[in-house]
């Protein structure tokens, strides 16, 4: 964590701002943002979005760049086209983004991704994330998050519902438990260099799930 005034940074929110050369002036402008919008709900995130210069709203598409390279602020009928979900997770840290309807996709501005593990799960879950993905690149960690996505919910389609997640860390371990098996069965039709790869980092990620509590 990296606190910016009244502002806790993620280690992922830094890493990526890192990535996206918010420099340290921009980071502390983009936690006053925050700091000003932490009450705001979706439904009035298009109007706290309307009530910043030009120069913030700049600002929030470098920092979300990537997820939110299709949106445009410039003016009030491009922020109006967003949908109340893209607009509330442009006043988030990035990843930090929420599925408000539940969808499965994240509209972060009129950008579209795909969260793992789900902003609803236990932190449980999400701290055993944490530790099965430590050490791994930006790129690397988003990777895993996209191939974790599709193996527990598929290729998502929006006129298609979305699986509901596991429930619980013990319904993690099952899930993961199963992708392991699935491994192993087919094990002779995967090229061995991807089968130990998952291997080895799915068994972390159930290592670390093992010792979350309920």
């Amino acid at each position: 964590m990296s606190n910016v005034g009244m502002v806790s940074f993620s280690r992922t929110a830094q890493d990526l701002m890192k990535l996206r050369q918010v420099s340290e002036k921009e980071q502390a402008s983009f936690a006053r943002i925050l700091e000003n919008a932490e009450s705001t709900r979706p439904k009035q995130a298009k109007e706290t979005l309307r009530s910043l210069s030009l120069e913030d709203r700049h600002l929030l598409e470098k920092v979300h760049f990537g997820s939110a390279l299709q949106s445009s602020l410039e003016t009030p009928d491009q922020i109006d086209s967003l949908s109340d979900e893209g607009a509330y997770n442009l006043l988030v840290q990035p990843h930090g983004y929420v599925d408000v309807n539940g969808d499965g996709i994240t509209n972060v501005g009129k950008g579209k991704t795909l969260i793992f593990p789900p902003s609803d799960s236990p932190q449980a879950v999400k701290d055993a994330w944490d530790a099965a993905t430590e050490g791994l690149s930006p790129l690397q960690k988003a990777t895993q998050e996209l191939k974790m996505h599709i193996r527990l919910f598929g290729i998502v389609h929006d006129d298609v519902p979305t699986p509901k997640a596991p429930r619980g860390v013990s319904g993690y371990r099952e899930a993961i438990g199963n992708q392991l098996l699935f491994l192993e069965r087919n094990r002779g039709r995967i090229p061995s260099d991807i089968y130990f790869r998952d291997r080895d980092f799915l068994s972390r990620f159930l290592s670390a799930l093992s010792e979350g509590i309920e």
